[in-house]
């Protein structure tokens, strides 16, 4: 009812709905609410394939500067083999073929105390062939994959003592000691075969650049998971910007030892990579004329 001023009834207000106008009502409402889901979970599908499609891309794009780099590398390893085999490769074979050709020629006039320093010099130039060889095919091996990694329990003193046994000869030629202060029983786990060429290449490093009559002196303590090994030479030593150089393959490394050795900085190379894939580090500290330090770290063995 709808009353009027003196509060007497004058209209009526009537209303009704029927149950098809609420059923259509109803209808509409459901779908409003399936279309609004759909197009959420559209949204939803685009927002989340967007999501996939850029981490694809940007997966695709590392892979692809990934390929690059090792494209790069790759390209600067074959420069570096070439350059190996067409200048310090071919030098100790030169020098080896004019030695023994003058001691074919001239043996029997020759005096005994010439005669030996011809056998020292076939032998230097024999080592520093041989070595080269060694390093340039272990080298080539890691470039391409084909390093065989077999870790194993170690006995790093008695492998040390190995090596630089190996080495007695090059010591005696330049009448070099080597002193040892080693930590006891230090068992690391990593492959002999890359160990043995990492303490031989930087023991030959050390004897090349250290000056007849020096001691090369060799230190190892034990840390919480790593060997640190020391190998400490009194020779010619190097600036900062050579020592930073050495584990870069683009940089030339071609250098003399102390009795005019040659070098191509490829053993130093190897010793990098055969430490990192033992799960170690490298580095080295020098002064001109001081000396060189390389040191090194090799995981623990733990039972």
């Amino acid at each position: 009812p709808v009353a009027g001023p003196d509060n007497n009834t004058v209209a009526y207000i009537i209303s009704y709905s029927s149950d098809a106008t609420l059923s259509d009502y109803r209808k509409d409402a459901v779908i409003i609410l399936v279309v609004s889901t759909l197009l959420i979970a559209v949204i939803f599908t685009f927002i989340l394939f967007s999501i996939l499609t850029f981490r694809q891309l940007k997966e695709k794009n590392w892979k692809l500067a990934e390929s690059e780099k090792q494209l790069q590398e790759l390209n600067l390893s074959k420069d570096k083999f070439f350059s190996i085999i067409a200048h310090d490769l071919r030098n100790p074979f030169h020098g080896l073929v004019g030695l023994a050709e003058v001691l074919t020629e001239d043996f029997d006039a020759m005096p005994p105390e010439k005669a030996r320093k011809f056998h020292q010099l076939i032998y230097d130039s024999s080592r520093q062939g041989y070595q080269l060889v060694n390093n340039l095919l272990e080298w080539t091996r890691m470039q391409t994959g084909r390093v065989s990694y077999q870790p194993e329990k170690l006995n790093l003193n008695r492998l040390i003592e190995e090596v630089s046994g190996q080495l007695d000869l090059m010591l005696s030629s330049k009448q070099i000691t080597i002193e040892k202060d080693m930590a006891p029983a230090l068992f690391v786990w990593s492959d002999y075969q890359m160990t043995s060429a990492i303490v031989r290449n930087l023991l030959s490093n050390a004897i090349k650049f250290s000056y007849p009559g020096h001691t090369i002196t060799i230190k190892s303590i034990r840390t919480t998971d790593y060997a640190r090994i020391s190998i400490m030479d009194t020779g010619m030593g190097m600036d900062k910007e050579t020592c930073a150089g050495l584990w870069r393959i683009e940089i030339s490394h071609s250098s003399k030892g102390t009795a005019g050795e040659p070098g191509t900085g490829l053993g130093l190379l190897l010793v990098h990579d055969f430490i990192e894939r033992n799960g170690g580090t490298i580095n080295v500290e020098s002064e001109p004329d001081q000396g060189s330090t390389f040191t090194f770290t090799l995981p623990l063995f733990k039972i």
